[in-house]
């Protein structure tokens, strides 16, 4: 599963989640594609399944995850527990 974040409301935000359906490398795409990952600076395409949710409103991550959560960029792949995603999901207005 992979949680989409940005700013919402003056602050950061889980906006949203999906379910990965497989990840390819950018060597393993077609020319295009290949191309645009290239000149993007992205090594990986993502491809979700069906299950893809925007949540009505957005739930604030120091709400989930602290007041020591990490903010900005660096939740760019930031780890989350059952419990944190299980939290999330409890939360949701989708």
């Amino acid at each position: 599963m992979i949680f989409f974040a940005r700013k919402a409301g003056g602050r950061d935000s889980f906006i949203g989640h999906g379910v990965i359906q497989e990840v390819l490398l950018s060597k393993d795409l077609g020319n295009e594609e290949r191309k645009i990952c290239e000149k993007m600076g992205w090594k990986r395409k993502i491809l979700l399944g069906e299950t893809v949710a925007r949540y009505a409103v957005p739930l604030p991550v120091k709400d989930i995850l602290g007041e020591d959560s990490p903010r900005g960029n660096r939740l760019h792949g930031y780890p989350l527990t059952r419990g944190q995603v299980a939290e999330i999901l409890s939360n949701l207005n989708v």
